[in-house]
């Protein structure tokens, strides 16, 4: 099943850019193809969370 949500691109503080940095060595052990990602998220603020958290309940 997909779905389509609509949200704005955030600036985030640059946490999980840091803990990515450490961790993708240690998961590449076991998945060494995710040894060339990038190491960041993007931040999504969805336009209509109350849509999304009733849709995950049905």
């Amino acid at each position: 099943m997909l779905y389509s949500y609509e949200g704005t691109i955030q600036t985030g503080m640059g946490a999980a850019t840091g803990k990515l940095k450490r961790q993708i060595p240690m998961i590449a052990q076991e998945f060494p193809e995710i040894v060339g990602c990038y190491c960041g998220t993007i931040n999504i603020k969805l336009d209509n969370l109350h849509s999304l958290l009733h849709r995950r309940t049905l």
